[in-house]
């Protein structure tokens, strides 16, 4: 093989490798990730469909985590619902289709602040894409925002695991609990994210799994006291 020819196939692989490079970090790129989001997606495949998608709902850009803080104590006095969710993962877009179905659709009078953060877990999450999942769920409870995966960064802080990420998850809030200025442990919470993550074990739930812990969170919200 000629210089020419093996000087050629060099440039060749250098200029593949500059466009895999920033490929891989627009999106992320984790193995482990894409293996959980895999395997969530194949699980939920195999689970009940949610109810369609409505209308897309207004889908507010959320520019810091103080503004979701200034949301969350506006509502002081209620039940709050976090999702923090990715608008193309399947598992998350069932997730929000679960919570109108069994937890809003199912309990019309709980008295309940839901917000709904999709953020850009992969590089296909646009807000345009966020306004498309917002219709599966369109109840008046629920509010929607957009942000960058920065807004799951912030949670894992608060949670105290500073440089993780939390996503794909549903956290409950008390009526009492109170953003100042971190943000308050939940009470409940519902994680798609694996069974050895640190959300615990005893939280993850995905698939109809989910949809049954969401239905029965439903129906112990009239009665709880915190």
């Amino acid at each position: 093989m000629s210089k020419s020819i093996i000087a050629m196939l060099v440039i060749l692989v250098l200029l593949v490798a500059a466009l895999l490079v920033p490929i891989m970090q627009m999106s992320r790129w984790d193995p482990q990730l894409r293996e959980q989001i895999s395997t969530h997606d194949q699980q939920s495949a195999g689970a009940d469909a949610p109810l369609p998608a409505g209308e897309p709902q207004n889908v507010a850009t959320l520019g810091s985590a103080d503004e979701l803080a200034q949301e969350f104590s506006a509502d002081n006095g209620r039940l709050r619902l976090l999702a923090i969710l990715s608008p193309t993962t399947e598992s998350s877009r069932q997730a929000a289709g679960y919570i109108q179905q069994e937890l809003l659709q199912a309990h019309e009078d709980i008295d309940i602040s839901v917000y709904v953060v999709w953020i850009t877990q992969r590089s296909g999450d646009t807000l345009e894409q966020a306004r498309q999942a917002s219709g599966l769920l369109s109840d008046t409870r629920a509010r929607h925002y957009y942000s960058s995966d920065a807004a799951g960064s912030y949670v894992a802080d608060a949670l105290g695991y500073p440089g993780d990420k939390v996503w794909n998850c549903i956290m409950l809030f008390g009526e009492e609990a109170v953003w100042d200025p971190e943000m308050p442990a939940p009470q409940r919470v519902l994680q798609q994210l694996g069974a050895q993550h640190w959300l615990g074990e005893q939280n993850y739930a995905t698939g109809n799994d989910l949809r049954n812990a969401l239905a029965a969170l439903g129906a112990e919200l009239g009665s709880w006291q915190f």
